[in-house]
């Protein structure tokens, strides 16, 4: 069974929301790659603005903060995002 993307225009938005996530992704790779010192803010542009994280409470809080602390040393994040 196709996929309403898949259907829809004859698979055109499918191919464009491929395209597209190949790009975000190749650029997210670059920006991981990057090291600190060569990246700039406008590296970060084409990817992101900014990211939001709320928590309830305290605790949540503690556990969202060491959660992006892991990301950022495990390499996920990029070092220059702030």
């Amino acid at each position: 069974m196709e996929s309403f993307i898949e259907n829809t225009r004859g698979g055109a938005l499918s191919s464009l929301l491929r395209g597209t996530h190949a790009q975000n992704l190749a650029a997210y790779k670059r920006i991981l790659a990057s090291s600190p010192v060569a990246a700039s803010a406008t590296q970060l542009d084409p990817f992101w603005d900014v990211v939001v994280v709320t928590a309830g409470d305290a605790q949540q809080r503690l556990v969202y903060e060491q959660r992006i602390s892991q990301e950022l040393d495990g390499g996920r994040i990029p070092s220059q995002a702030k």
